[in-house]
């Protein structure tokens, strides 16, 4: 008897053992790929308020008087303080040695929105105000960003016809809003669809996840890259800070009081003056007047051709999606904006005695 109930005690734990080997393992993506993998409820809906956060280093770079006159680093730059990240723990690697715009401890909530082709994080900006010029160029509204994903996701021509006339028709004014969003940088949606398992050569299916493609409509989980090297930063591309290292803000400009060695230093305004003399800057509609300061008078010293320029984002397409670089265009005769283009090799001196002496 006892032996029976030993054998049978025997069999239990044999058939325990079988039905736990049996058991099927959590199905899980592989390793090397799984931090790539997000799921679309881990974004930002741009309609509702978001509580994520990110602060800039407290000690920031020192802006001399030309690079805080440029309009590429206007008010400032400063890198991300990643120890005061308050943003999803998966997406903190996003801001490494990154530099943004700001003034040094300055905090402001961000938006983290996907769309078929790029995960944008938006600086989310209560205050238009404090906007600068180029911030005012790429700054949408969450509604626009709202009608820009539908477009993206419309299943006909007529309802992308119709999304794509509204979103024209919007008009964004600094002055008439209070909550704008002001695109910071992008990474590449790689790929997009809904999550599946593996098959195996015998076409079992496995433990193992996959992300299988699919309309975008349809799709639950996209691949955004952990490689920063793809990141982006939106509006001023490295191509188009070269192109913007003679345009600079108006307003920093004009009525300006400097040293002659300091407008060499800081714009690159050569007028051959001794150092220490006292100079004034005067904007005018088709040039850069620069007025020699000697006590209560000013007398034009030397002029360089100025073009005035606005910088623009590109619309969005009838496929609901957008160029990420600001172009520049030259403004007509007459018209002035806040941005200016110097042309440096133009420089000249004007005016006999003006002339005279700095040809000493």
């Amino acid at each position: 008897m006892r032996t029976t109930l030993r054998q049978m005690g025997m069999w239990t734990v044999i058939g325990s053992l079988a039905v736990a080997c049996a058991k099927p393992r959590d199905a899980a993506f592989p390793a090397e790929t799984a931090p790539e993998i997000y799921s679309l409820s881990e974004f930002s809906d741009p309609e509702q308020q978001t509580v994520h956060t990110v602060s800039m280093q407290a000690e920031g770079k020192v802006m001399t008087a030309g690079e805080s006159a440029l309009a590429i680093s206007e008010k400032g730059l400063s890198l991300v303080d990643t120890s005061a990240l308050n943003v999803p723990e998966r997406f903190k690697y996003m801001f490494e040695e990154l530099v943004l715009q700001g003034t040094p401890g300055q905090t402001f909530r961000v938006s983290f929105v996907v769309d078929r082709k790029n995960l944008t994080v938006y600086k989310v900006v209560l205050n238009p105000e404090e906007l600068t010029t180029l911030e005012k160029a790429m700054m949408t509204t969450p509604g626009q960003i709202k009608a820009e994903l539908g477009l993206q996701k419309s299943r006909s021509m007529a309802e992308s016809n119709k999304l794509f006339h509204a979103l024209r028709e919007q008009k964004v004014s600094p002055r008439a809003l209070s909550n704008v969003y002001v695109p910071l940088f992008q990474l590449p949606v790689e790929a997009f669809g809904v999550v599946a398992r593996a098959k195996n050569e015998l076409k079992e299916e496995t433990s193992t996840l996959k992300l299988e493609k699919s309309a975008w409509e349809k799709a639950t989980h996209v691949k955004i890259p952990q490689d920063l090297s793809k990141r982006k930063l939106f509006g001023v591309t490295d191509a188009l800070r070269e192109k913007m290292a003679d345009v600079f803000v108006a307003g920093h400009v004009h009525g300006q009081t400097m040293m002659a060695g300091t407008l060499l230093r800081e714009l690159g305004l050569r007028t051959d003056l001794p150092e220490q003399t006292a100079l004034r800057l005067n904007l005018q509609e088709k040039s850069l007047v620069i007025e020699k300061v000697a006590g209560t008078e000013a007398i034009a010293a030397f002029e360089a051709g100025v073009v005035y320029k606005k910088a623009v984002l590109p619309e969005v397409k009838i496929d609901g999606t957008r160029a990420s670089e600001l172009t520049l265009e030259d403004l007509p005769a007459g018209q002035v904006s806040p941005l200016v283009q110097i042309k440096k090799d133009s420089l000249k001196a004007v005016g006999g005695g003006a002339a005279a002496e700095a040809k000493k």
